[in-house]
């Protein structure tokens, strides 16, 4: 069977949506056309990724409410405004992790179920 199947089409063109994302090894994976093992790489990355913002998540939302509760207690500007601004950093960082890194997890995913399509269509 020919290299350039219909699966490795299919998967290439879901890498290319995300190639602005990829770090130079990862380039150098898609470059080979080692597609499972830079889909496999990206899925470690983001659940790191996640896993950090998660944290940092729960982190920020503790600081802020410590900054809203000392703002109800001493009236003070600074309290509110690091409170707020907490706040903004947990929204933001949601906001970053579910638009970019959960489309990219998925991108790898479906290429994933692609190459795993064509080892069962290559075998049958």
């Amino acid at each position: 069977m020919a290299d350039e199947d219909i699966f490795y089409a299919m998967a290439e063109e879901e890498l290319n949506q995300y190639q602005h994302f990829f770090l130079f090894s990862e380039r150098e994976l898609f470059r080979k056309g080692k597609y499972r093992e830079l889909a496999e790489k990206s899925l470690r990355q983001t659940r790191i990724f996640g896993a950090i913002v998660f944290i940092n998540i729960i982190i920020f939302s503790v600081i802020s409410i410590f900054h809203f509760i000392d703002f109800g207690n001493d009236q003070t500007l600074s309290s509110l405004v690091l409170g707020l601004l907490g706040w903004a950093f947990v929204i933001a960082s949601t906001y970053f992790y579910t638009r970019n890194i959960l489309e990219k997890k998925k991108c790898m995913e479906r290429v994933l179920k692609l190459l795993k399509a064509r080892e069962q269509y290559i075998g049958s």
